[in-house]
């Protein structure tokens, strides 16, 4: 049975001044702030104590460091690509956030973040792993809303699902090429971690005959909005109808813009197709 959760939990945390502030953006902070801090301590000589941040799994298992399997997400290099990283998790998370509500929304970060050291402990006694940063955590937050929206454009008009499908095969090559078994089974522990929160809530993913057909018109993620709206109460029988408009609107005008009645009539028309499969 679906859950809706209240419609306090779609609201922003806080405002400042007209400007929102979601989970996401607060997550975006800390993560900026532990660069900054990072970088302090390097800069001081606590390399060290930098050290000891990152997750070890064959540490961990002896009792050592049982704060990395959370601290490591924490290490950040000043780089180029923390900055892309950071972008595409407050435009990617944003979205998640909005569509399954901030407190579980927390609930799925908090599994992306826990579950691939877990894993990597438990299979500590075949090969040591290592895990320092937050790339693959956030690539998993991106895939996240790739299987939410799979045919939404989200880069130069290529569909979520072909990008998504492209950044986990060049992660997972370039762990191969590293030699890295931790990065190999990180990146699965950090989506079956998300499915699993999405499929214990209510969430469910498009059907593979949803997945597969292409988008009746491409439209960029945030398009300006159609002069005539449909209505949210536009009565509608055939669920694949209710999902195209549904799929159309927030490809134009973004996950917000559906109202309640609008988030029911999209679960239950993914009811209706999974039942037909």
């Amino acid at each position: 049975m679906n859950r809706y959760p209240v419609e306090d939990d779609y609201q922003p945390v806080t405002w400042i001044g007209r400007h929102p502030v979601h989970i996401t953006l607060l997550l975006v902070v800390l993560h900026v702030a532990a660069m900054i801090g990072g970088v302090i301590l390097l800069a001081f000589g606590g390399d060290a104590v930098f050290a000891q941040l990152g997750f070890s799994s064959r540490g961990v298992v002896r009792g050592d460091a049982l704060w990395s399997p959370i601290t490591y997400a924490l290490l950040h290099p000043p780089n180029l690509w923390f900055a892309l990283e950071m972008l595409m998790f407050y435009l990617f998370g944003r979205e998640v956030e909005r569509y399954v509500g901030r407190r579980r929304y927390l609930l799925l970060y908090g599994a992306c973040v826990i579950v691939p050291p877990l894993v990597l402990a438990v299979l500590s006694p075949l090969f040591p792993a290592h895990l320092a940063g937050s790339s693959l955590l956030h690539l998993g937050i991106f895939l996240t809303f790739a299987m939410l929206y799979p045919t939404a454009d989200v880069f130069f008009g290529l569909q979520a699902r072909w990008v998504a499908l492209a950044l986990a095969a060049l992660a997972l090559l370039q762990a191969m090429a590293a030699r890295s078994p931790g990065d190999l089974v990180a990146l699965p522990a950090t989506v079956a971690a998300a499915w699993w929160i999405l499929h214990s809530a209510g969430f469910s993913v498009l059907p593979e005959r949803i997945r597969a057909r292409p988008a009746r018109k491409r439209t960029a993620l945030r398009t300006p909005a159609p002069k005539k709206r449909v209505r949210a109460e536009e009565p509608a029988h055939d669920p694949e109808e209710v999902m195209d408009r549904l799929l159309e609107k927030i490809g134009k005008e973004g996950l917000s813009s559906l109202s309640a009645s609008e988030r029911r009539q999209l679960e239950q028309a993914r009811e209706a197709l999974l039942r037909k499969e």
